[in-house]
C-alpha cells in the first residue's frame, strides 16, 4: 500500500495493528501508531485501546502510561487495559490504583482486580474485593468465582468457600470440564502408583482446609499444574519439552511430584501414551 501511495484507512490500521499484537511487535506496532495519528485517527477510541494493549503486551509500560494519560476519551475497555497489564507484570499496587480511579467497573474491572491479588499472594485483599464486588450489586463471572475460591483455599476459609460454591450452583455457572478428563485422570492414577513406589508421599500439610487425610490427597491430585503435565505428556511427540504456565503459586507438594515426574518417567509415559492411543484406535474402528 505504501509503495502504491494508497492511504490506510481506520479499518486498515485496525488490522495492522491486530498483527502487531499476535506478533508482539512493538517496532511496527509504534509505525502504524504515528501512522494513524498523523493521518487525523487520533482520537479514535478503538485503535488507541488496541496500540494500548500493544504496548502493555509488549512491556513498553512506559509508552502505554504516556498513551494513557494523553487519551482524549476513555472507556471501560481503557480502563482494563492498564489493570490487566500491571497485574500481569506483577504490579498489584499500580493496577489497585488505576481500579480506584476509575468513573465507571464492570465485572472484568472486578475480575481482574480479584484474580491479581490472588497472583499476587493477596488472598486477604482478594476477598475483600469481592465483598466489595457484592455490596456494589454487580453479579460475578466464573473466573471471579474461581479467584475466590482459590482465595478461600490459600486462606483456609472453609465456610466461605462453601457459600461462594453453593452461588455458583445457584447461578448455574457450567462446569468447563476438558473433554479428555476422564482419560487424564485415568493416566494420573496409573502414573500415581509408580510414583509411589519410588518414594512420593503427598504432602498434605500443604491442604488447610478441614478434612480428612484421604480427602487431602484427592484434593492434592487434582491440582492444576499436576493434569496440566499428564495432559503434555498423553499429547505431545516423544522428547517434547514441557512447561506449564501458572498463575498461582506452586505448592510444596506439585513442586515434588513435578520433580520426580521430570526425573526419569518418560518411558513410563511413552508406554502409556502408546497404550492410550491403541485404545482410541479400537474405540474408532468400533464407531465406524
Amino acid at each position: 500500500m505504501r509503495l502504491f501511495d494508497v492511504l490506510p484507512d481506520t479499518f486498515t490500521c485496525s488490522f495492522i495493528l491486530k498483527a502487531c499484537l499476535k506478533l508482539s511487535d512493538v517496532v511496527n506496532g509504534k509505525i502504524i501508531h504515528g501512522t494513524f495519528q498523523k493521518l487525523g485517527f487520533g482520537s479514535n477510541l478503538f485503535l488507541q485501546n488496541m496500540t494500548l494493549n500493544l504496548y502493555g503486551l509488549c512491556g513498553e509500560m512506559g509508552d502505554a502510561m504516556l498513551l494513557f494519560e494523553k487519551m482524549p476519551q476513555r472507556d471501560v475497555v481503557t480502563w482494563n487495559i492498564m489493570i490487566a497489564q500491571l497485574v500481569k507484570r506483577g504490579d498489584i499496587d499500580g493496577a489497585y490504583c488505576f481500579f480506584l480511579r476509575m468513573p465507571d467497573k464492570n465485572v472484568r474491572s472486578w475480575t481482574s482486580m480479584i484474580s491479581g491479588f490472588v497472583q499476587c499472594g493477596k488472598p486477604k485483599e482478594a476477598i475483600d474485593l469481592f465483598m466489595k464486588l457484592q455490596d456494589e450489586a454487580v453479579r460475578p463471572n466464573e473466573v471471579t468465582v474461581v479467584s475466590v475460591l482459590a482465595a478461600c483455599a490459600d486462606l483456609g476459609e472453609l465456610d466461605l468457600g462453601r457459600s461462594v460454591h453453593e452461588y455458583s450452583t445457584r447461578s448455574g455457572f457450567k462446569r468447563n470440564t476438558h473433554p479428555q478428563a476422564e482419560e487424564i485422570y485415568q493416566f494420573w492414577d496409573k502414573l500415581l502408583v509408580k510414583m509411589k513406589h519410588r518414594g512420593y508421599a503427598p504432602k498434605t500439610s500443604v491442604v488447610l482446609l478441614d478434612m480428612e487425610e484421604k480427602e487431602k490427597e484427592k484434593f492434592l491430585y487434582r491440582h492444576s499444574e499436576k493434569l496440566a503435565v499428564i495432559f503434555g505428556l498423553m499429547t505431545t511427540p516423544e522428547g517434547t519439552t514441557i512447561r506449564i504456565m501458572k498463575n498461582l503459586r506452586v505448592c510444596e507438594d506439585c513442586h515434588a511430584a513435578l520433580k520426580l515426574i521430570s526425573g526419569g518417567w518418560t518411558q513410563f509415559a511413552i508406554f502409556e501414551r502408546a497404550a492410550l492411543d491403541c485404545t482410541r484406535a479400537v474405540q474408532d474402528e468400533n464407531e465406524d
